[in-house]
């Protein structure tokens, strides 16, 4: 009678902790990344009675109670729900982040990140996500998630310096008076930078094209190519443009003023110069390209020298800017691309300079093994026209907006237009991960039932995929556990029940015995 009373109370404490495990996934129904549990009961080690060997079938035994033999996690999939930031992540599979705080690691589902104000990204109560920097498309080690943020507060991309440069245009009719002796070199020896209003009077040129360029300190600047025709005869059709690329002379460090504002160098500015040769249905066939090297005036002939062709068969000029304004200082080294390549670094002849070549096409340092490309340059008659032009450059961008793949690599978009890979972030599974420890704040920590956390990419050998602005939420089915609820409230009344009854009977028992 005295052990119908104990397996009551036995009843009724592992009803409790059923009611228990109830109440804590009901308390969580709407906790983010939550895993509802379900207690298993199991029967204690029964007990041998006495009974009349006559008349037994089996052996005599009298069980002794009940007792929580697990508590056990679901892990199965909870729904998924919008989230309010790209950084909020859900994963769709089997796989857990990874957090670090104060040297402990653990592991969430609860995908609910933020950066905070230093540039971590941390879950609600300060665990910072891990995850691997990419450099060039390569992983580093693992570590915290961190935007290196600048003393503006914003994440950058740096400027790209402008190393290439095409133009697209119909060269038209020249209208402008050539020089007689070197007509091929006409707008250069006009050049003067220390002209009343510009390096270039608008007559000795009949097209110019304006183009934005960038330094190597991200600064903008602006570089302009000027073409007109030359006025030579011709018995084969061909026709002739000079072109000359400049810059601001206030911004041109390869010169400075004397003692009255002027620039010492009269061709401070002139970066390029060079010819076009258009056959008689105006389509480009053949171009030289002049550097100025040294002496005191880059306009003087004998300081144009045949430039020397890059691995790409293109003419490339370096321009040196000033510091000006909020502009530093900065170079530029860039490739101009007007539709033909030539032989990939071929070299001028020794000693050749633009004083040479007087009024003689012949004299020119034409290209060899030209190659036309589908962009070109064209001369069809009647006037100048730009039809459009490119430059490889961007200024500096700040952070626009992030990205997460389902691959779980983070991206920044960045007001230059630039995008850039940032982390790759991994998810971590486990050998048995219903052995893993609650730690509370929806982390879960591992040991030796679950083994290490096993390290990989998002999609593979089960982890899921990242789904990012999405959130898992609880997984707890409310309709199940109400059921449960009201089968422990039957159990813990029934074992209640037992205990009054025998409490009943004792009492009787001690009644007959006074």
């Amino acid at each position: 009678m005295f052990s119908s009373m104990y397996i009551g109370a036995t009843g009724i404490k592992t009803h409790g902790y059923g009611l228990q495990t109830v109440s804590n996934n009901l308390a969580n129904v709407s906790t983010v990344g939550y895993k509802s549990q379900f207690a298993i009961f199991h029967n204690l080690i029964s007990q041998f009675a006495a009974a009349d060997t006559a008349i037994a079938v089996g052996m005599a035994q009298k069980g002794q109670g009940v007792a929580v033999a697990d508590v056990r996690t679901n892990f199965n999939l909870g729904g998924f729900e919008p989230g309010n930031a790209v950084t909020d992540m859900a994963i769709s599979g089997h796989g857990f982040f990874q957090v670090v705080k104060n040297g402990e690691t653990a592991y969430t589902r609860a995908g609910n990140f933020r950066f905070s104000a230093d540039g971590y990204l941390r879950n609600p109560n300060g665990y910072l996500l891990q995850g691997r920097p990419i450099t060039n498309g390569i992983s580093g080690a693992l570590g915290d998630i961190y935007l290196d943020i600048n003393n503006s507060r914003f994440m950058t991309s740096p400027a790209k310096a402008t190393s290439t440069i095409s133009v697209l245009a119909n060269m038209g009719v020249g209208n402008a008076v050539d020089d007689p002796l070197n007509p091929f070199f006409s707008m250069t020896q006009a050049w003067n930078a220390n002209g009343i209003e510009s390096p270039l009077p608008s007559s000795a040129y009949s097209g110019a094209a304006t183009l934005p360029a960038y330094d190597s300190a991200g600064n903008q600047r602006a570089l302009t190519i000027y073409f007109d025709q030359v006025d030579v005869p011709s018995a084969s059709g061909y026709k002739y443009y000079e072109y000359i690329v400049g810059m601001n002379p206030a911004e041109d460090a390869r010169t400075s003023l004397d003692a009255a504002g002027q620039y010492l160098n009269n061709g401070a500015g002139l970066l390029m110069s060079g010819i076009l040769v258009f056959n008689s249905a105006g389509q480009l066939v053949n171009q030289s390209s002049y550097l100025p090297q040294g002496g005191n005036d880059f306009t003087d002939l004998n300081n144009l020298i045949p430039a020397t062709l890059n691995a790409d068969g293109l003419p490339t000029f370096t321009a040196s800017f000033n510091a000006t304004g909020t502009a530093a200082a900065g170079t530029a080294t860039i490739t101009l691309d007007l539709g033909l390549h030539g032989t990939p670094g071929a070299t001028p002849p020794a000693g050749a300079t633009a004083a040479g070549v007087g009024n003689d096409p012949t004299n020119l340092p034409l290209l060899s093994a030209i190659e036309p490309q589908k962009d070109i340059l064209t001369a069809y008659g009647a006037s100048y026209g730009m039809a459009s032009s490119r430059q490889d450059c961007y200024p500096l961008g700040y952070l626009l907006d992030l990205s997460i793949s389902v691959q779980g690599v983070m991206s920044g978009r960045y007001t230059n237009g630039q995008g850039q890979e940032l982390y790759q972030i991994p998810l971590f599974n486990f050998t048995d991960p219903y052995g893993l420890t609650r730690a509370g704040h929806n982390l879960y920590r591992e040991n030796m039932t679950s083994g290490p956390g096993i390290e990989g990419l998002p999609t593979q050998n089960g982890r899921g995929s990242i789904v990012a602005s999405t959130l898992e939420s609880s997984n707890v089915d409310m309709a199940f556990e109400m059921v449960e609820l009201i089968f422990f409230q039957r159990g813990l009344q029934s074992n209640s029940k037992v205990i009054s009854t025998t409490d009943q009977l004792l009492n009787t028992a001690i009644q007959m015995k006074r």
